[in-house]
């Protein structure tokens, strides 16, 4: 690693190998949770290393995310939990990122396209889908004064998730059928729907 770095003309005080030196006084277990929390860092672009004394050390999570815009920020295999108030996405395509018990107000999707995550008990206030094609079933997740604005949808039951203050403006279905879902002032605009 030494004569790597020096390759690329890192100078010899700017050489830190002690995140090696850590990593080689773990336990099997302990270089496996900290592969796995390297990979997770990764995707959220943070660059940390779990120490040994961290890798049975359960942090506390937030629950509460206000102001906590996600820009640019892809969303894979994790769950995503927890109140958002005023956190946009935005450019942030998700995949097998499910959102379960996390409801959200004042959080539009905005070019943010999802696939296979099915959204369970997280109720939507106020906020729009905008370009945003979903390939995730909805279930039980109440909407209220929100709406699907050119945001197409397949194979996207919603499945006992009522409805109110809402619309479907330019965002065609496909295998979307609504099942046991009551509405209230809603309209759909625009949008076709195929075995829906």
């Amino acid at each position: 690693m030494k004569n790597l770095l020096r390759d690329q003309r890192i100078s010899e005080d700017e050489i830190d190998l002690a995140d090696f030196d850590i990593y080689d006084k773990m336990s099997d277990e302990e270089m496996e949770i900290s592969l796995w929390k390297t990979i997770e860092n990764i995707a959220i672009n943070k660059t940390d290393v779990l120490r040994p004394s961290e890798a049975h050390i359960r942090h506390k999570r937030a629950y509460l995310f206000i102001l906590t815009p996600a820009i640019l920020s892809p969303l894979l295999f994790t769950v995503q939990f927890g109140a958002v108030v005023l956190g946009p996405l935005i450019i942030s395509p998700t995949a097998f990122a499910p959102p379960i018990l996390n409801p959200s107000v004042l959080a539009p999707w905005i070019l943010s396209p999802g696939i296979f995550d099915p959204f369970i008990l997280s109720p939507y206030i106020f906020g729009p889908f905008i370009l945003s094609p979903f390939l995730s079933p909805n279930i039980l997740n109440p909407y209220l004064i929100t709406s699907l604005i050119l945001s197409p949808i397949g194979l996207s039951p919603d499945i006992l998730s009522p409805m109110a203050i809402g619309a479907n403006i330019l965002s065609p279905a496909v295998l979307s059928p609504p099942v046991l879902n009551p509405t209230a002032l809603t309209a759909s605009v625009l949008s076709p729907s195929f075995l829906s």
